[in-house]
C-alpha cells in the first residue's frame, strides 16, 4: 500500500492517458496479411489461458476451439 501511495501520481497521469487514447480497440482485433498457406503445428499452451480462450470462443462463433 505504501508504494502504491508513492505512485498515486504516476497512476492518475497513466489512467488519464488511457481514457483519452482513442486508439484503443473496442471490436476486433484484425491481422491483414497477405495471403500464404497454412501450416500445421503443435504447441503447448498453459492450461488456464487454453480455458479462457475456449471461453472467449463460444462468445466468438467466428473463431474455432482448440482441444
Amino acid at each position: 500500500m505504501i508504494n502504491l501511495s508513492k505512485e498515486y501520481q504516476t497512476l492518475i497521469e497513466m489512467i488519464e492517458r488511457y481514457k483519452k487514447n482513442s486508439t484503443i480497440l473496442s471490436s476486433q482485433i484484425v491481422i491483414d496479411l497477405e495471403t500464404t498457406d497454412n501450416a500445421l503445428t503443435t504447441l503447448r499452451v498453459n492450461t488456464d489461458v487454453l480455458r479462457q480462450f475456449n471461453e472467449f470462443v463460444e462468445e466468438n462463433k467466428q473463431y474455432k476451439r482448440l482441444i
